[in-house]
């Protein structure tokens, strides 16, 4: 249960290579290519939230750790954020997008590369 972290998380598919913005819109999507690049955002973050997060793409069938962005040092602030990454070493298939803080799983969510 994430919510008493923040409220929703939304999961788009945007070009690779830039930020999310008017050359760079995002599109609400759980199926993607692996030309594409992937960006969670979660929106109402309690002020409270406040501490590193990170997400990892694990292939549902054979459970393995495809990728994960702890390296990125990304962190929640007690504001709204979020972060992508692209998917150009993800091959077709099902995968689980499970996002930890502070090393907690709070959500996890399955989408498609094509």
């Amino acid at each position: 249960d994430y919510s008493n972290l923040f409220s929703k998380v939304i999961i788009s598919k945007m070009k690779p290579g830039l930020p999310p913005g008017p050359n760079n819109p995002t599109t609400v999507t759980s199926t993607f290519v692996n030309s594409d690049a992937f960006e969670i955002d979660f929106s109402r973050v309690k002020a409270t939230t406040v501490g590193q997060y990170y997400f990892e793409f694990v292939n549902s069938t054979t459970g393995e750790v495809i990728r994960d962005t702890k390296e990125m040092n990304t962190a929640f602030k007690g504001e709204d954020t979020g972060s992508g990454t692209d998917l150009n070493d993800l091959t077709a298939g099902k995968y689980d997008v499970n996002v930890y803080y502070k090393d907690e799983l709070v959500y996890t969510t399955t989408i498609t590369i094509q």
